[in-house]
């Protein structure tokens, strides 16, 4: 949890970097460190939640780990 804590805080402060306050406006790279799918390579997109699907099947069960 710590560990995905961590990732999701990392990508958040790279979003809030990427807005310039001092001449109030985005940088280039606003919206890229936190995106659902690139829209100039949609099948890299949805080979990569083809694969994360995958991986979800063959996840041992909850009680498992609990």
């Amino acid at each position: 949890m710590f560990f995905i804590g961590g990732f999701l805080i990392h990508l958040l402060l790279d979003e809030i970097y990427s807005i310039d306050l001092a001449g109030t406006r985005l940088k280039k790279s606003f919206g890229t460190a936190i995106k659902l799918y690139d829209r100039n390579n949609y099948f890299t997109s949805t080979l990569v939640y083809i694969i994360l699907l995958v991986e979800i099947l063959f996840l041992p069960p909850l009680s498992h780990f609990i």
